[in-house]
């Protein structure tokens, strides 16, 4: 039996993944913050599950959900919960600010440290945590988000290399623009410039990360847009490159 964790389960890429390991042979561990949705999607699938219902922006529900996984030796984990919101910095509530960084940064990294220690006395695991190509650069009207995904990207990175000495591997996706539930809770209209540069298909995405994870790839860039927007902002002037993405979340 091979014992998956999934956080962010019940939509989007978590729901995705909770799809491709859906095997007879796996125990999924889904979570979640709505337990109907958890709940749905184990109606829908065959594997063994165990639903793990929290929410990540409360600290009591967190440290609750880090003591329920602390003696389950995983084979893989996915850390895929996030939040992003669309607009200025200063005209988010104070909640939301608080909140991304709870569960962008907070919950992911001690979820890291969590089951990393139980795959170190193993030798053996995988861990994927999910960034952004906005890990990469500034993003103007989404600046907390994409300073959030650059956290993750800079942690995974070291992370991998640290791992290797214990025989796990670490790797971070970090897609492109995709069209799930995300970019609806994101407030980005699917018709605009933004929306209409979404990639229909986030199953693939899924699978170039879990393909690049197997083989052992420090970071996984899926899509041949989302190289070209990691290239491009390396050979632009840094501030025109702001001034871009500005104009792009602008026409959103």
């Amino acid at each position: 039996m091979t014992n998956i964790l999934i956080t962010g389960a019940s939509g989007g890429f978590g729901k995705e993944f909770t799809h491709y390991f859906d095997k007879d042979n796996n125990h999924l561990f889904l979570q979640g913050t709505s337990l109907s949705k958890l709940e749905e999607l184990k109606s829908n699938i065959k594997s063994s599950v165990t639903l793990l219902p929290c929410d990540f922006s409360d600290e009591n529900s967190l440290n609750d959900f880090l003591e329920e996984i602390r003696d389950i030796s995983f084979d893989v984990v996915i850390n895929n919960s996030g939040l992003g919101y669309h607009g200025y910095f200063v005209d988010m509530e104070e909640n939301l600010v608080s909140n991304m960084i709870d569960i962008n940064m907070k919950a992911l990294t001690l979820i890291s440290h969590v089951v990393l220690k139980k795959m170190k006395e193993k030798q053996s695991g995988y861990l994927l945590n999910v960034g952004s190509v906005a890990s990469y650069f500034p993003g103007p009207l989404m600046a907390q988000y994409y300073a959030t995904k650059a956290y993750v990207l800079s942690l995974s990175s070291a992370l991998y290399e640290e791992s290797k000495d214990y025989n796990v591997v670490v790797s971070c996706l970090c897609p492109g623009p995709t069209k799930t539930e995300f970019h609806q809770r994101a407030q980005i209209d699917s018709n605009s410039l933004l929306g209409k540069l979404f990639i229909s298909d986030p199953a693939k995405i899924v699978k170039v990360g879990i393909k690049d994870l197997s083989k052992k790839r420090r970071v996984s860039h899926p899509g041949i847009r989302n190289k070209f927007s990691i290239i491009s902002s390396k050979l632009l002037p840094h501030s025109l490159y702001i001034k871009i993405m500005k104009q792009v979340q602008m026409k959103r």
